[in-house]
Order: C-alpha cells, then structure tokens, then sequence
C-alpha cells in the first residue's frame, strides 16, 4: 500500500515522511530547522481604525503575506505625542496575525501603543509574542518575545521575531495537555482460513532497484519498501494491523505505523502526535502548510485500505476494492471528468480548461462522517474557502465494476464558480 501524498517539497527527503506516496518522486534534499519557526518579515498599508458600537477600536492592516488584527482593550487618556514615532504605553490591547489564506492566527499577544492614530500620523507599537499556532491550536511559546511595529500614514512594517511552543509534561501535546486525536479504523472481523501469517510475499512488479514485500504475522502487515539510488540503499516500513475475506480474497488493512531511514538518520511515527514532532524536526514548513501535513497524516489513519489479492507461490498482487466506505483509496470520477475522487489525493474539481495536472480545485484530505464530508479547497497551492456537503455510495468492486459514489455540495467558496451547491456530481469507478 502507498500512503497518501506529503505535500512538503522541504523535508530532509522526498521520502521521509510518506516517501511510499502513490505520487512521491525520488529527488532528496537535507534542508533542516529548529522546532519553532523562523521570524517573519512584514511590510503592508496602514487602514484607520474603526470603533464599534460598544466603543471599542479595532484596526486590520494587510500585509503581502497576511494581515494584523489589532483590538484595543486599554484606551488610556489622551496624549499629545501622535507625531512622535515613539510607544504611547498608556494605551494598549491585543493583536493577532493570519497568514494570508489561513483560517486560524499564526501568532497572537499583546501591545502598547495608539491604534487611534493609524492612517493620520507616524505610529510606533511594541508587540509581544505571547501564543503561536500548533497542531491547530494557539499555543503558548517558550519564551514571550516583545518587537517594534512601525507605521506612516500610509505603509508599515514589523519584523515578528523566531519563538518556540513551550514543552508540555506531555510529549507531543499543546500546553495543557490537549492533542489532536489520532483516527483509528474498525476492521471487518476475518472471515475462512488466514493466507497470511508467518509468511512473506513479494509484490508483484517489484524490481531489484524497487522492492515491495509484505510480511505477515498473526495480527499484523507491514510492507517494506526498499529503493536503491545512487548508489544508496534506502528501506521504510509501514505496519497495519489486517483481517481478511479469503472466501472473496479480500485484505482488510488499517495504518499503525510508518518508520524509515534516511542519510543515517532513523525517523518514525505512530500518531499524529509524533508525526508533528518529526515535522518539527525535519522540515521548514510553516504553520499552515503543518496544519495540512496533519490533516492528511490523519486521513491516513482514518482509512481502511481494501485489497482484491491473488497469490502465487512467495508472489502477491493487490488490486485496489472499494468496500463502500470513505475515505478510500480507490479512484472514482464523473463521466465528464470535471470531478474526482483520485487514490490518495482527496476530491478534485477541474473547471473549463484545466489540463487535469494539478490546475485544478483541490480539497487533499476531506474528513467524511457518517455521511457527511467537510474540508478546505485549494487552488494554486493557496487556499480559497471551505467545502461542505453529503455522500452517499452504491455498490463494492475493483475499478470498472460500476461502484458509484454521489457527492453533493452544501456549500463551496464564492470563487467556485463552475460547480454548483446542491446538485448531484455521480461518480464511477
């Protein structure tokens, strides 16, 4: 089985974190940070502030990468020093920044200094760094950092400064202890005489330089993929927990755990927890783009990955089944190819002129409940809005076996213009 697609390019390896992706390519690279994140320079038009009916001000100024909110809780008193570029720390209140197409701030905290003034006279505020986004959650950081924002009437800039999630008692969870659940999958109970245990197979259409097999114990599977290239041995193990149909051939997998190596260093993972410390470690990306590595690390554990398989002798080929439950690695798409649903890449949308080469509307890793499914649709690597909508399914096959899948859209972001809300997109295996 191939895991679901990383959409990192800058993790020490192509391979490292789902390097056995159906789409992975082979390039590598060794690129590394600290955990935490770097600073983050900001430069962008200065709006007047506003004050709402309650009275209180709040100003949003956008910047090229994002956008400061800015929400006075202290007033203070009046001061005649709106023309001097310096800290009226009489005054003060809140702040947060978003990065430009994230729905959840990036960082948050406190200021001093007059928002009143913006878009009038030369503003000076001192910002401090007091949450930042992990694992979805504002998260307080190792150590409060304070930085200068410095506005004219018309433009400013601001330099927010590197910081780090403070370190809970409990290893990969945000302070206070609270995590994101790790998905598990219900397999269907083994049915007839187990074909597996204590033996190993081959994949069929394995190579020398390529090399998939699969060893089974009593309880679980684990796949081992073994590539040479340049001269370079590389090997990673995926281990599934399994049951079986061997009256219909059917291999029932659910994903426990993923471990590789790679340049002499040993990574590994069992949750999203330790997925998001591997993340940390080895990888520059930021928080947005984390958000989404865990939502498809968590797509992968919340699917249950069928095989119609055959066996002969110590070889074994796997033919992706849909079983009538999503998510699913199986591909479906509508008639007209506008729409699909591809093996580990989540739903597509291909407006008029798209060459179907990744141009198109992405949503990566939908979460499906009960028949419901809800996820964030990207386009051009940026993200646009949220989709919502129901599912139903018909029938359980390999491809062409005339398995179906509707999906009905209950909402699509404004720009989504091409497909509609509540109409009925069919699609077939």
């Amino acid at each position: 089985m191939k895991a679901i697609k990383s959409i990192s390019a800058v993790l020490l390896a192509s391979a490292l974190i789902f390097g056995i992706s159906s789409c992975s390519n082979d390039d590598d690279s060794t690129d590394q940070s600290s955990k935490g994140t770097e600073s983050v320079s900001t430069t962008g038009t200065v709006t007047a502030a506003t004050t709402n009916t309650s009275g209180q001000r709040t100003a949003t100024l956008q910047a090229s990468n994002g956008s400061y909110r800015f929400t006075e809780t202290n007033p203070g008193v009046s001061a005649n020093i709106s023309y001097r570029a310096v800290v009226d720390e009489s005054k003060g209140g809140t702040w947060t920044f978003t990065e430009k197409n994230a729905a959840t701030a990036k960082y948050s905290g406190t200021y001093k200094g007059d928002i009143s003034k913006f878009g009038n006279s030369e503003v000076k505020l001192s910002l401090t760094v007091e949450k930042i986004l992990s694992n979805g959650k504002l998260t307080d950081v190792a150590s409060q950092k304070s930085f200068d924002f410095e506005a004219t009437a018309t433009e400013f800039k601001a330099t927010v400064p590197a910081v780090e999630v403070k370190a809970s008692s409990n290893s990969g969870k945000t302070e206070g202890g609270s995590s994101a659940t790790t998905p598990t999958v219900t397999l269907p109970e083994s049915v007839g005489t187990n074909p597996f245990s204590g033996k190993t197979f081959t994949l069929e259409g394995s190579s020398s330089e390529k090399m998939r097999t699969w060893t089974f114990t009593n309880d679980a599977a684990t796949e081992t993929y073994t590539r040479i290239k340049n001269n370079e041995t590389k090997t990673e193990n995926s281990i599934y927990r399994y049951s079986y149909d061997s009256n219909q051939n059917l291999l029932f997998l659910s994903f426990k755990s993923f471990s590789g190596e790679n340049r002499g260093i040993t990574y590994s993972f069992s949750s999203l927890e330790e997925y998001e410390e591997v993340l940390r470690m080895y990888s520059g990306l930021s928080e947005v783009e984390l958000e989404s590595e865990l939502a498809v690390c968590a797509n992968q554990f919340a699917t249950m990955v069928v095989y119609k398989y055959e066996i002969s002798g110590s070889s074994i080929s796997l033919i992706d089944y849909f079983y009538g439950t999503l998510p699913t690695t199986a591909s479906f798409r509508t008639s007209d190819n506008k729409t699909s649903l591809k093996k580990g890449e989540g739903i597509w949308l291909w407006p008029e002129g798209s060459t179907g080469n990744g141009d198109g509307y992405h949503c990566i890793a939908p979460v499906y409940n009960d028949g419901t499914f809800t996820g964030k649709l990207s386009y051009n690597n940026e993200i646009i809005g949220s989709i919502e909508g129901t599912y139903t399914t018909s029938g359980k096959g390999i491809k062409g076996s005339g398995c179906t899948i509707t999906l009905i859209f209950t909402k699509l972001p404004d720009s989504v213009t091409e497909f509609a809300t509540d109409t009925a997109y069919i699609l077939t295996n």
